[in-house]
C-alpha cells in the first residue's frame, strides 16, 4: 500500500546454490539429528558469512536499497559445535521446536537467533562501510523468533511476526527486547492466509475493531512498518483490506467514516443493501446507518453451509441489483459479489453430493467448484491460485478417496468469468436451490 522506503524481506538463501554446493561443501550446510542436510545453511561458518557478505555487496552495488538475508523457510536449523558455542557451556534444553539454554548470568539465548543475527550483523557492518542508506533486511520468525543477547547494527530491519513465533516471550515482550537492539522494527501480520480461511467471509483480524486495536498496539510498542499475508479474496476481505491501507496511514482514523465512504463510492444507490451484506459477516462494527435495523452477524460455516444465511446474502445482493441498475460500475461490483456467492453455492452442492455417498457425484461437483473457481481468477473475488493450485488437496482433503484416479489437473485452471447473461442464469438456479 505504500510507503517512504522500498523495504524486501522474503526467505532467501542469500548467494548459496545447496543443489550445487551440498556434496562439494556439505559442511557449510545445517546439521541435525547428527546429519548435515541441504535445507538450511550453517550461519557459524565461516565460509558461508563470506559468501553472505559478497552477496549483499553485489547486490547494494547494483543499487538495491534493501536486501534480504532472511533463512530459508520452515525449520531444521544447524546444531553443530560451532553453533552450540552459543551456549557458553550452558545444556541446551529443546522447547518450541528449536534448542534454548540459560547462560551463567541468566540469559536465555536460542542457538539460531546467536548465529543468525551473528552473521547478520557481519554483513550489515561490510554493506555498511561502502553503502550507508541499504537496509539488511531479516525476518524475527519461527527458530530465530527469539532476541538475541548481543546488539543489532542501525542499517538492520527486522520483522517479527505474530504466527510461528518459537519463543517463550509474549510478542509485547519480544517487540520490546528486539526493539532494545537497536535495529529498526516491523510486523509481518497475516490478515489472510487460504489455508486458515478457505476465502469464506469472516473477518478474522480484519474486524475494524480488531484491526485498529492491533495497528495501535504496533505503533505504541516501536513498530514502524507492517507487511501483511493476504489473499486475492476480495469478496471475502475486501472491507477489511479497504480499512487496513487507510488505517495503516493513521490508526486513530474513524472506522465508522471509513466504512461509510467504501459503501458510497463502491455501491453508489446499493450502499444500504451492500451495508446489510457485509452486516452478516463483519457484525456491528460496520454498521454505519443511525437508524435502520441491520442483521445479526452470522459465521456461515460451522461443518456445513449455514443455508439460511447464504439465502438471505442472495436477497440483499438481489436488492442492490435493482438499486444499482443493469450499466454501471456499482453494478459490476454487485456482480462480482454474486459470482462470489454463486462459488458459495457450489460448495453447497459440494456438501450435499458428499452426503449422497455417490462417488460420481461428489467428483462432478469438485469439478463444478474448481473449474468455475479458475474461472473467478481475473476478479480476485476469491483466492484461485491457491485454489487450483497446492491447497487442492487441502481444500477436498475429505474427498480424496474418491478423488483417486481422477484426472484434476484437467480442471485446475484460470478460465474467464461468466458474462452477465450467464450470471443471471446461474443466479436463477442458485436462488431456486436455495428455496428463495
Amino acid at each position: 500500500m505504500g510507503g517512504p522506503r522500498d523495504i524486501r524481506i522474503g526467505h532467501s538463501w542469500s548467494g548459496l546454490n545447496p543443489e550445487r554446493e551440498f556434496s562439494e561443501h556439505p559442511d557449510w550446510f545445517a546439521l541435525v539429528d547428527g546429519k548435515r542436510s541441504p535445507r538450511k545453511p550453517c550461519y557459524s561458518h565461516p565460509e558461508v558469512v563470506k559468501r553472505l557478505t559478497a552477496y549483499a555487496l553485489t547486490a547494494a552495488e547494483a543499487g538495491r536499497k534493501s536486501i534480504s538475508l532472511s533463512p530459508p523457510d520452515g525449520l531444521g536449523y544447524c546444531e553443530c559445535e560451532k553453533c552450540l558455542k552459543v551456549f557458553d557451556g550452558a545444556e541446551p534444553v529443546k522447547a518450541h521446536g528449536s534448542l534454548f539454554a540459560t547462560r551463567k548470568d541468566g540469559t536465555v539465548v536460542n542457538i539460531t537467533s546467536e548465529t543468525l543475527f551473528k552473521a547478520v550483523n557481519t554483513v550489515a557492518a561490510a554493506v555498511g562501510k561502502k553503502h550507508p542508506d541499504v537496509l539488511l533486511a531479516c525476518y524475527a520468525y519461527s527458530a530465530y523468533s527469539h532476541p538475541p543477547s548481543f546488539g543489532l547494527l542501525p542499517n538492520i530491519y527486522l520483522q517479527t511476526t505474530t504466527a510461528y513465533r518459537r519463543t517463550m516471550l509474549a510478542l509485547e515482550e519480544q517487540l520490546e527486547q528486539f526493539g532494545e537492539k537497536g535495529s529498526s522494527l516491523g510486523v509481518r501480520e497475516y490478515y489472510s492466509v487460504y489455508q486458515w480461511d478457505y476465502d469464506w467471509p469472516n473477518p478474522g483480524k480484519m474486524a475494524p475493531d480488531v484491526l485498529q486495536k492491533d495497528l495501535r498496539f504496533f505503533h505504541e510498542n516501536g513498530v514502524g512498518a507492517l507487511n501483511a499475508e493476504a489473499s486475492a479474496n476480495w469478496a471475502a476481505r475486501g472491507l477489511g483490506y479497504y480499512l487496513a491501507s487507510r488505517m495503516l496511514w493513521d490508526i486513530d482514523a474513524d472506522p465508522k467514516l471509513l466504512i461509510e465512504d467504501f459503501y458510497k463510492r463502491a455501491f453508489g444507490p446499493a450502499a444500504k443493501s451492500m451495508e446489510r451484506y457485509f452486516t452478516r459477516w463483519y457484525g456491528p462494527g460496520v454498521v454505519v446507518s443511525k437508524a435502520a435495523e441491520m442483521p445479526e452477524q452470522t459465521n456461515l460455516f460451522d461443518e456445513r453451509i449455514n443455508v439460511s444465511a447464504l439465502g438471505d446474502a442472495f436477497r440483499d445482493l438481489d436488492d442492490a441489483m435493482r438499486a444499482t441498475g443493469e450499466s454501471s460500475r456499482q453494478r459490476a461490483r454487485v456482480d462480482a459479489m454474486r459470482g462470489y456467492l454463486h462459488y458459495l453455492v457450489l460448495r453447497h452442492r459440494l456438501e450435499l453430493a458428499g452426503e449422497s455417498g455417490k462417488r460420481q457425484a461428489v467428483i462432478d461437483a469438485i469439478r463444478a467448484e474448481t473449474e468455475f473457481g479458475g474461472r473467478m481468477s481475473d476478479t480476485n473475488m476469491i483466492h484461485t491460485r491457491a485454489l487450483i493450485g497446492k491447497a487442492f488437496e487441502r481444500r477436498f482433503r475429505k474427498f480424496l478417496p474418491q478423488l483417486e484416479g481422477v484426472n484434476t489437473k484437467a480442471w485446475r485452471k484460470v478460465g474467464t468469468p461468466p458474462e452477465a447473461d450467464e450470471l443471471d442464469r446461474l443466479w436463477e438456479a442458485d436462488r431456486k436451490l436455495l428455496g428463495l
